[in-house]
């Protein structure tokens, strides 16, 4: 063989050095302006549910700050001796979901925002004159326990069934130191008959 079929060696290898890595996908590092924008976008969004949920309750009580501290205390025992136990304890879950925000679990109310249900002379005496309450809801200024409130009540008439809101209704007035009776579905229904064109809010005085 002569020194021309000889290949050079050297130039081959040069040519090789010469080529770039194959780049491999997927390994790249993320960029630390994106991880910036990430931490503060999830750190914007904690603090606007923190501040703007509402405690996911499209209706409150009044047009008061968001009280940011509810007392975690499960509801009390119903005195479901004088009624329907499995009504009772549906109100106590409704209850809670929907009036412990603003009445407390411990149905003493929270100052400022909504009165006191237990012990209320509203909530034990005529179940009829609560469930135009809570169908219609409640504005203007009312006495409550001896104390003086001026607030407002949603109306839950249009958002619960007539069951729903004899299940509260026979929760509240059997929890807590309240030993009144229970409220049927029939009685419920009666009253939102008896009232199916009333729009507004009652006053303590219509009441």
């Amino acid at each position: 063989m002569s020194d021309l079929d000889e290949p050079d060696i050297a130039a081959l290898h040069k040519a090789v050095l010469r080529e770039q890595k194959e780049p491999i996908e997927g390994r790249e590092p993320v960029p630390i302006w994106m991880g910036a924008v990430f931490v503060v976008l999830i750190a914007w969004g904690g603090w606007y549910l923190g501040r703007y949920d509402a405690r996911f309750d499209t209706q409150r009580a009044d047009m008061q700050p968001l009280v940011t501290e509810v007392k975690s205390s499960p509801p009390s025992e119903p005195n479901t001796a004088r009624g329907d136990a499995a009504m009772v304890e549906r109100g106590a879950e409704l209850f809670g979901g929907r009036c412990a925000a603003c009445h407390q679990a411990t149905g003493k109310g929270l100052p400022g925002v909504a009165p006191p249900l237990d012990g209320s002379e509203w909530v034990t005496g005529d179940p009829e004159r609560t469930t135009r309450v809570v169908l219609h809801g409640l504005t203007g200024p009312i006495e409550v326990a001896g104390q003086p409130w001026n607030g407002a009540m949603p109306a839950w008439g249009a958002t619960m069934t007539d069951a729903e809101v004899a299940a509260v209704l026979s929760y509240i007035r059997t929890a807590w130191s309240n030993d009144a009776g229970t409220v049927s579905l029939e009685d419920v229904k009666q009253v939102r008959d008896a009232h199916a064109d009333r729009s507004a809010p009652w006053t303590a005085d219509e009441l």
